[in-house]
């Protein structure tokens, strides 16, 4: 039988827990274990590019802007690019062979520059 997916604990079940041993940066203060980061800018502005470049580094433990990162998992969440374009960017960052790299899109974009 395997394990439950939910464990019900006590408040102080759950204080006694050890704390991870793991930094919360992954990426400096760019990228924050459990914080969300949220890239805006109007169209055709980088910010797919930038991202990716932030997603790059986090996973390979490469340099950007002077912060190393941690080698982590990455999730991308992407409402705006349609599938080519994202290949395309996946493809310029090195990404496109990358199994540390989750992607969610909408398909076929939400062409927010038209106001669909």
């Amino acid at each position: 039988m395997s394990a439950p997916l939910v464990r019900v604990e006590t408040a102080r079940e759950v204080c006694a827990l050890p704390d991870s041993s793991k930094s919360r940066e992954v990426l400096g203060p760019l990228l924050v274990r459990g914080e969300r980061t949220v890239l805006g800018g109007h169209t055709g502005e980088g910010k797919t590019t930038f991202g990716l470049q932030m997603i790059r580094a986090t996973g390979t433990g490469d340099d950007f802007l002077g912060y190393e990162g941690s080698g982590d998992r990455a999730l991308v969440i992407d409402a705006e690019q349609g599938l080519r374009v994202i290949k395309r960017r996946l493809s310029e960052a090195r990404l496109d062979g990358s199994d540390d790299v989750d992607y969610v899109r909408v398909p076929d974009a939400l062409r927010l520059d038209r106001g669909d």
